[in-house]
């Protein structure tokens, strides 16, 4: 490896990465779906609270 020649970056580096943080850090990843859908519900159910079916 000389006159500046440089190996093909091929990403395996940054997919253990994430592989190892998504295996260990699982709970937060289920936290934030989960807080995710409860905003989506809270904001589906609460935009809608005192319309009837077909009332826009």
């Amino acid at each position: 490896m000389s006159d500046g020649q440089q190996l093909a970056a091929t990403g395996a580096g940054g997919l253990t990465v994430a592989g190892v943080t998504i295996y260990t850090g699982w709970w937060m990843f289920a936290a934030a779906a989960g807080l995710v859908l409860a905003g989506i519900l809270v904001t589906r159910v609460g935009f809608r609270r005192r319309q009837t079916v077909g009332e826009e």
